[in-house]
């Protein structure tokens, strides 16, 4: 074995690992098996992976479960080799990882905004990662958006006023790094990119309305971007706004 697969693993060198399955560990529930993907199972010491734990489908078959584990144990490979430094902008597939990404990013357009901007993008992307930053960007439904609007919109006491412009800005800023990840080619955002195309959360109410236009015709209103004062600074690279 070659120093810098060793580097790269962590592991013994006499202990390669060699299953089909790497990572797998089955937890016995009430009612059956169910299998997770832990990151320990491939190396001792995952250095701050931030998903060391994945909840694997329970009625997935031998071969979807080889898929999903190897897919998982690249993503930790990968993470393991990049230096020190740069593990932070690595994206490993959760929204967390997609949101440090964009604001640490050389490219981003997050280094391009005034001070007073990028301090609103912030608070956004820190109740984005507080609240779903561990959830798969691939596994995000519309629901699930809808859902994270209404909680992101909730009042801050019982009976208090509803905080429509948080999560207002809490959703436009989440489709704000998902096009970024999109620019960077990354399939899972270009999906639900596309996807979130069909919503238009407002501004101003707990409404959801679904565009009546279909996707791609350059239709949109503006429920759907940020506010003026905190509006992404894209250019032509970054796709159709949304």
């Amino acid at each position: 074995m070659t120093e810098s697969h060793r580097a790269r693993t962590g592991q013994n060198p006499s202990m390669p690992p060699r299953s089909n399955h790497p990572g797998l560990k089955w937890r016995r529930t009430a009612n059956r098996r169910q299998p997770y993907w832990v990151a320990k199972q491939v190396v001792r010491d995952p250095k701050g992976f931030p998903e060391r734990t994945i909840r694997l489908p329970a009625g997935a078959d031998e071969e979807t479960l080889g898929e999903l584990c190897c897919d998982h144990t690249a993503r930790l490979l990968a993470w393991l080799a990049a230096p020190e430094g740069e593990r932070a902008v690595i994206y490993d597939g959760s929204i967390r990882s997609l949101s440090r990404l964009y604001q640490q990013h050389a490219d981003s357009p997050f280094h391009d905004v005034k001070r007073n901007t990028r301090k609103t993008y912030c608070d956004s992307l820190k109740l984005i990662e507080n609240t779903v930053g561990n959830r798969l960007v691939r596994a995000v439904t519309i629901i699930d958006v809808k859902r994270w609007f209404k909680l992101w919109r909730a009042p801050k006491v019982e009976g208090g006023t509803p905080r429509a412009s948080r999560a207002h800005d809490a959703v436009s800023m989440l489709r704000t790094i998902l096009r970024f990840g999109f620019a960077l080619g990354y399939p899972d955002c270009a999906n639900l990119v596309e996807r979130l195309k069909m919503v238009r959360f407002e501004n101003a109410g707990a409404r959801e309305q679904e565009m009546t236009a279909a996707p791609g015709n350059g239709v949109h209103s503006r429920g759907t971007e940020p506010r003026r004062r905190a509006r992404p600074q894209y250019g032509d690279w970054s796709g159709s706004p949304v």
